[in-house]
């Protein structure tokens, strides 16, 4: 049964006394609303603890705000500018013209200028009082900071708690500068350039350059524990970083120069200390990031010292006359590799591993100790002729010459691409496994001589050299045991970003390609993925390392059993990686191989290896290290 209810007189009367009574109070809010948003002179005054909170998020973020002229926003703490000149010389004129004085400078050097993979260098030094260099020991978990102070560096330090490590202090410290605004300026003008073809295309924006030792697994790889026996490393740092807030690039394919600086526009952002959970996070960082003036007097500085350059005649002396070192020293004598090879294979038989890059090095002394700047006129030769002739030698895409101080220089001429991440969290992976020694002399007993290239003066080999270069990296091509070594790395690299990318964004677009360096051929596959929104250029590093070529698979199984057959010695910067870090969430890392450390000036060290397979032939993987070794020392 349904009921209904008719509503009488009395109740309508209420209902539309109670509809009019609404109708007026919505008439009344909205000319009270109409009147406050039409009174553009009111303000609201927010409580103190919001106002300083949100001030201090607007500083740490630095959002990437313009105006509509395209000019980034006063009211953020940091911008970065990117100054373009209109002349371009050699890179190794660039750097010895402007930092060859420097006692701690940096060079990540594309000396293979003609390679896709690398088409920028970028050099930059320590020398301003508003970057500064970080060194870290893993031993004791210290931290130690340094910056100029115009008269010679000055040293804080400090430690990290247990639970912390130096990947999560980069971290935090590379994210206070997230999102800073980068602004073009014309170099004719000096004033900002809205062109968009003009602009540069490199991703560094400053930040921090340097490496992360191989030791630095420890804080990276899970399920790792230092073993007893392991020796200490006493010769220098784990990582050591310069924070560059000024540098020169150079594009090689336009010719084009860009001053790159970073300039804060609140002191008090460029002054600040580590975000909380560390107790390091107490140390007050160097100031970051220069005035809008001085980085204008430092790009008219440097634009006149190139303008000077460029017009000059005048060659760099060459560094030819470098003496090979002497008193070279393997680790391991043949016999004693050969024997640690044998024990390789034994332990993958037993299925211990797959594979094993077993590695050793060699010592030696230069006959006379270099400066480690020009300023040292007691030393007629410097670290930095040294890398020059390596350069030359041994061009490579992913070279670099690191000048520290600490008496510590690193001189790499490495092929292989650890680990990029591009601004759009694109991460890419290029490991190398299998090399094979190129053929660049005569090879049929005609006593056939080099001739020389008109345009670039490098020889050119002689024609049965040339038939038998081509046909070893044919050779090298369908090897298959090289071929098993780079598809058991690939596939380890494919696990470790899976960790950090979504799977099905892993690809890999290039499988075992043979590319040709200046000494050797070598095998090379590329691996690809994108970065899951939570982590960063840092934590994917972390999770990547130590470098997958330079272990083994699977990893942690691997450097267990590394660490036993190399004699519980530590590789130092050797197998770790090496590279940028920059403010705008992008990284570029080598793996540190084909790179000489030298320390003092004189004492250098190489490290060298191979993959180990179960089809390895021990006399020609001790043969190949020796190579590799040989390849890096210079002959003249």
């Amino acid at each position: 049964m349904a009921f209904t209810i008719m509503p009488t007189s009395s109740s309508m009367a209420c209902l539309v006394l109670f509809c009019l009574v609404n109708i007026l109070h919505f008439a009344l809010f909205y000319r009270i609303i109409s009147h406050w948003h039409g009174d553009v002179h009111r303000r609201v005054t927010l409580p103190a603890t919001i106002k300083d909170s949100c001030i201090t998020a607007i500083s740490a973020t630095a959002s990437a705000s313009t105006t509509a002229a395209g000019n980034p926003r006063a009211d953020r703490a940091w911008t970065v500018y990117a100054h373009r000149l209109p002349h371009t010389t050699q890179p190794d004129r660039v750097f010895h013209t402007l930092f060859r004085h420097d006692d701690a400078s940096v060079w990540l050097d594309s000396a293979r200028e003609n390679d896709r993979q690398s088409r920028f260098s970028l050099m930059g030094s320590c020398q301003s009082t508003t970057g500064f260099k970080v060194e870290y020991r893993l031993a004791r978990k210290q931290i130690d900071l340094y910056r100029h102070t115009g008269t010679g560096m000055q040293r804080q330090t400090d430690t990290l708690s247990a639970t912390d490590t130096f990947w999560d202090w980069t971290s935090r410290l590379l994210g206070q500068f997230r999102d800073v605004p980068l602004a073009f300026m014309d170099g004719a003008s000096g004033c900002c350039d809205s062109d968009e073809a003009s602009r540069p295309v490199f991703d560094f924006a400053t930040g921090l350059v340097g490496y992360f030792g191989y030791e630095m697994k420890e804080e990276a790889l899970p399920g790792y524990e230092r073993p007893a026996g392991m020796l200490a490393r006493e010769d220098g740092p784990d990582a050591a970083f310069l924070f560059l807030d000024r540098f020169v690039s150079i594009d090689y394919a336009t010719g084009t120069t860009w001053l790159v600086g970073l300039v804060c526009h609140d002191a008090a952002a460029g002054a600040t200390t580590v975000p909380p959970h560390t107790s390091a996070a107490s140390m007050p960082l160097p100031h970051v990031g220069m005035s809008m003036e001085a980085y204008r007097q430092w790009i008219e500085e440097t634009a006149r010292q190139l303008a000077q350059t460029c017009s000059s005649s005048s060659a760099l002396v060459s560094s030819s006359s470098l003496a090979s070192p002497h008193a070279e020293v393997v680790a391991d004598t043949c016999d004693a590799y050969i024997r640690k090879i044998e024990r390789a294979q034994s332990l993958i038989r037993d299925g211990e591993s797959y594979e094993l890059c077993l590695t050793t090095q060699v010592t030696g002394q230069l006959p006379r100790p270099l400066a480690h700047c020009a300023d040292d006129t007691a030393r007629p030769w410097t670290t930095l002729d040294f890398y020059r002739q390596l350069r030359h030698d041994n061009p490579a895409p992913y070279a670099a010459y690191l000048n520290l101080g600490s008496a510590l220089c690193i001189a790499s001429a490495s092929p292989e691409r650890f680990l990029r991440v591009s601004r759009e969290g694109i991460v890419q992976m290029r490991p190398i496994k299998g090399t094979l020694k190129r053929q660049r002399t005569c090879c049929c007993g005609r006593g056939c001589v080099a001739t020389g290239d008109e345009t670039t003066g490098r020889p050119i080999d002689p024609p049965c050299a040339r038939e038998r270069d081509a046909a070893l990296a044919h050779a090298l091509s369908i090897d298959t045991k090289e071929r098993g070594e780079n598809l058991m790395i690939v596939d380890l690299i494919r696990n470790d970003l899976a960790r950090i990318c979504p799977p099905h964004t892993v690809r890999v677009p290039q499988l075992m390609t043979v590319e040709t360096y200046e000494t050797v051929h070598q095998m090379v596959t590329t691996v690809e993925g994108r970065l899951k929104d939570t982590v960063d250029a840092v934590k994917a590093l972390q999770c990547c390392f130590p470098p997958g070529s330079m272990t083994g698979a699977p990893k942690l199984r691997s450097v267990q059993l590394l660490e036993q057959l190399e004699d519980h010695r530590p590789r130092g910067i050797y197998s770790g990686c090496l590279g940028y870090l920059s403010i705008n969430g992008s990284a570029d890392f080598n793996v540190v191989i084909r790179t000489v450390v030298m320390r003092d000036g004189q004492a250098i060290t190489i490290g060298a290896g191979g993959a180990i397979t179960i089809l390895s032939d021990p006399m020609e993987e001790w043969r190949e290290a020796i190579t590799k070794a040989d390849a890096v020392l210079p002959r003249r």
